[in-house]
């Protein structure tokens, strides 16, 4: 109590103005303070990061060749986005996807030699996997709802020679966690079967 009745004193000598200007500072600083206990505590927990997504972002580059696709590096601490860089690195137009999965990387559901698109609801499993939520149970139609038609999952389209920068967040823009893993792959009509596709951990 001494020491602030000191601090007090001391701040009462001085002009009108400087003692605003102090009391303004003091504040500012509380406030800053707070702010950056609450972005730690935020990064702590894996919560939403609003704040400086740079910071929580991992880069990782990929390349695509004719029958097979390699991730450098191939696991990558938790993080909130992922950018990839991706190279064709073949001699033919290759598709990019990344999906979020627990299904094994060599047994996604295909249609016409292509993997289907997640939103196709006759596969609960592979409809948990990604996370989707369309209000009603995975393997259910709503009702209304006509049967949706297994259409091939896209993703984006790269040139012999080229590159292409593709990000991905986790869930709701939370944090990528530990044991998550990333299956990246080209879904071109008889690529996947190829052997294109390889895993990103999240360890």
């Amino acid at each position: 109590m001494k020491r602030i009745a000191g601090m007090w004193s001391w701040l009462s000598r001085l002009p009108l103005v400087l003692q605003v200007i102090a009391l303004l500072a003091s504040v500012l600083s509380f406030l800053v303070i707070a702010f950056l206990v609450f972005l730690l505590c935020v990064d702590l927990i894996g919560g939403v990061v609003i704040f400086f997504p740079a910071l929580h972002t991992k880069e990782v580059n990929v390349e695509i060749g004719d029958g097979w696709v390699r991730v450098e590096p191939a696991s990558i601490p938790r993080t909130n986005y992922v950018t990839f860089n991706v190279t064709n690195a073949g001699t033919e137009t290759h598709m990019f996807v990344v999906v979020e999965t627990t299904i094994a990387p060599d047994k996604f559901p295909m249609e016409n030699d292509q993997v289907r698109s997640y939103a196709y609801v006759d596969e609960p499993e592979w409809f948990a996997a990604v996370h989707q939520q369309y209000g009603f149970k995975a393997g259910e139609i709503p009702p209304g709802v006509p049967p949706p038609t297994p259409e091939p999952m896209g993703g984006v389209l790269i040139a012999p020679g080229k590159t292409a920068v593709v990000e991905r967040w986790g869930s709701y823009m939370q944090r990528f966690e530990s044991g998550t893993v990333l299956v990246l792959f080209c879904n071109c009509p008889d690529h996947y079967e190829r052997g294109e596709y390889t895993t990103l951990t999240i360890r």
